[in-house]
């Protein structure tokens, strides 16, 4: 996949998408509140209580994954603060084998949306 051609948008639509309709319902029971983390291409992911092993332990199977992570059983991943301006983050992972561990989004409680 040519991951230059995907926005942030469609990473996280895809893994989300992914992760609801096949691992869901595998994995609530059980992991709840691991992190999990999807190859959008493939499907395979990996949970670990650490979001950089799961990361690490999927990366070295899938070097080149476009990945796209949660917090099993939440909505986001990491949530800071509480009412107005709390911010909300989900992870993604472009795979572009150069080490880049994970872009995060963040969300206001007004749903603006900035990336970093």
């Amino acid at each position: 996949m040519a991951t230059a051609e995907l926005t942030t948008k469609e990473i996280v639509r895809r893994g989300q998408e992914i992760y609801d309709r096949d691992i869901r319902h595998k994995v609530e029971a059980e992991h709840h509140g691991k992190f999990l983390v999807v190859d959008i291409d493939s499907g395979d992911y990996e949970i670990d209580g650490e979001v950089i092993a799961a990361v690490d332990r999927l990366e070295e199977r899938k070097p080149d994954a476009v990945t796209y992570g949660v917090r099993v059983g939440f909505k986001y991943a990491y949530h800071f603060g509480g009412g107005e301006g709390e911010i909300q983050i989900e992870w993604i992972n472009r795979g572009e084998g150069n080490g880049e561990r994970s872009r995060a989004r963040s969300r206001t409680t007004a749903s603006q949306k900035c990336g970093y």
